[in-house]
């Protein structure tokens, strides 16, 4: 059987902390490790995690100086740092999500079946604050599919769930780690391990949930609610995509064969010329 390790990153999520670790521990075969990075909490958390005793492996740290996106990328580069590096697989869970049973076993299962695959991913089982369903996170068109040649035949990489549905092969993060994404100012880490991924190996997506995702108003869910940050988020991802492409010679991706992005883009330049002719005419 595959070795598991859990990396969980936290900061002053004391409301949920106790159901996300506890999820972990609820697996029919937990992992062989639970490391959970606390950046400078100053509510509950450090009391929460000081009650499991040896169970987990708390990091302690002082509060990181930088963006909340930067605080993160610090915070899971900092739990790989700490865990084992024996483990076969890595699991990324947000302290405000859980795991459901039986999750590490089903993703365990898929990437036995292909050692080529280097990530598995899963929708997501919606919550609120208060952990009432609000329904499922479900993206078809990365479902049944093979993901690779999608992504090069689109040129497009929305094939992907957020940070708490990811599992990848320790293999994949010992040449990736740790992340530096300086140079992609609107980038988060789950989408530069997913394009890891699919440079250097296959992703798989399964069918069910296996992820419960909070949605709740303090969380980073609605990063593309502001105007054109979608697409500047679409132009840098593409640009970390090429850039690595060079590097493993693999065919580069073009936006502007990107139907979404067209379809996107277009739709949020009529809206900034209709909300602009407005304003001039009031």
């Amino acid at each position: 059987m595959p070795t598991r390790s859990i990396l969980i990153n936290n900061h002053n999520y004391a409301p949920f902390l106790r159901a996300c670790i506890d999820s972990a521990l609820a697996q029919v075969r937990p992992g062989d490790e639970i490391v959970v990075y606390d950046d400078g909490s100053t509510d509950d958390s450090r009391a929460i995690l000081a009650s499991y005793g040896g169970r987990i492996r708390a990091v302690l740290a002082p509060k990181f100086a930088g963006s909340n996106r930067a605080a993160l990328i610090n915070a899971i580069n900092q739990g790989h740092r700490h865990s084992r590096p024996d483990t076969d697989l890595v699991f990324l869970l947000d302290s405000d999500d859980a795991f459901l049973p039986g999750k590490l076993d089903a993703y365990g299962r898929a990437f036995a079946a292909d050692p080529g695959v280097m990530l598995v991913q899963a929708p997501l089982a919606r919550i609120d604050a208060d952990g009432r369903s609000l329904g499922v996170i479900r993206h078809e068109w990365t479902h049944g599919v093979a993901i690779e040649r999608q992504i090069r035949r689109l040129h497009d990489l929305d094939f992907f769930y957020p940070t708490s549905a990811l599992a990848m092969r320790r293999e994949l993060l010992a040449k990736i780690m740790p992340l530096d994404l300086a140079a992609y100012p609107h980038m988060s880490p789950d989408i530069a391990f997913c394009i890891n991924a699919v440079l250097r190996g296959r992703a798989v997506t399964l069918d069910d949930p296996w992820t419960l995702y909070r949605q709740h108003g303090v969380n980073m869910s609605q990063r593309f609610s502001k105007p054109f940050h979608r697409y500047r988020f679409d132009r840098e991802i593409n640009r970390y995509y090429n850039r690595l492409a060079r590097r493993l010679n693999r065919p580069r991706l073009h936006l502007w064969r990107n139907p979404r992005f067209l379809r996107r883009t277009t739709r949020h330049v009529l809206e900034l010329v209709r909300s602009r002719f407005f304003h001039a005419h009031a």
